[in-house]
């Protein structure tokens, strides 16, 4: 039986880059991002009861594109990583693939992106409490009061604990790996996704340019902020010097 992969993370993490390691398979079968399908992942992660009344749209979605081929398919919708437990109980041979991201270079690539930064910005739209933003019962009376990079950082550091989460909860169904791994040692990095998905992968293309850029977008007030919440959080192998 074919198997479904699923590219998760956070926006601005390396999801697309991971892609590219599956789309030089021609037996891969790629579902596109479309509009209206990734409108509907999203705003079912942020909201259980949108995703009570709208999801079996996708999961309906994903049943089709499996019955139609018998090639192995990989999803980049990345917002899944909070649909995982429904598409793991309701479709078989789902797997995940999680991909993380240095903070400071996921908030500064975020601070640039106007369409991601957007969720943020209008986080009021989200009725309350979001897992997608990192908005919980412990943090949304101060959440208004956050800096926009304190907002962002709260997002990054919801869908890292949720990837380690995920790992905990399906063990074998889920493969974590860290862009700057995947950056630095793309060869062996290959290999071990290689053998989690059985699949003939090509390594991604590497800028050199890309991976130290952010100490170019965000400036010292901004690492400082970002360092502390790291350290707040017990994350200290984040710090990063000024």
């Amino acid at each position: 039986m074919n198997k479904i992969f699923y590219i998760v993370g956070s926006g601005r993490s390396g999801t697309h880059w991971l892609l590219s390691a599956f789309e030089s398979n021609p037996n891969i079968k790629i579902v596109p991002e479309t509009y209206p399908l990734f409108q509907i992942i999203t705003k079912s992660a942020q909201n259980q009861i949108f995703k009570k009344s709208f999801y079996w749209i996708v999961l309906s979605y994903y049943r089709i594109k499996m019955s139609f081929t018998s090639s192995d398919i990989v999803d980049k919708s990345h917002p899944n990583l909070w649909n995982a437990e429904s598409i793991n109980r309701c479709i078989k041979n789902s797997y995940f693939i999680g991909i993380y991201r240095d903070p400071h270079a996921t908030i500064s690539s975020m601070l640039l992106h106007s369409g991601v930064l957007r969720w943020v910005k209008n986080w009021k739209f989200s009725d309350g409490l979001n897992r997608f933003l990192g908005i919980t019962e412990n943090n949304i009376e101060e959440y208004e009061s956050y800096s926009i990079e304190r907002k962002c950082f709260t997002r990054w550091l919801a869908t890292y604990l949720e990837l380690y989460n995920l790992k905990n909860q399906m063990h074998e169904k889920v493969y974590l790996i860290s862009y700057e791994d995947l950056f630095e040692n793309s060869d062996d990095e290959i290999e071990k996704l290689k053998i989690f998905t059985g699949l003939k992968l090509e390594k991604p293309i590497i800028d050199l340019n890309v991976k130290d850029k952010w100490r170019n977008n965000l400036n010292e007030t901004q690492i400082t902020e970002i360092n502390m919440l790291l350290k707040e959080n017990n994350l200290h192998s984040f710090v990063k010097e000024i």
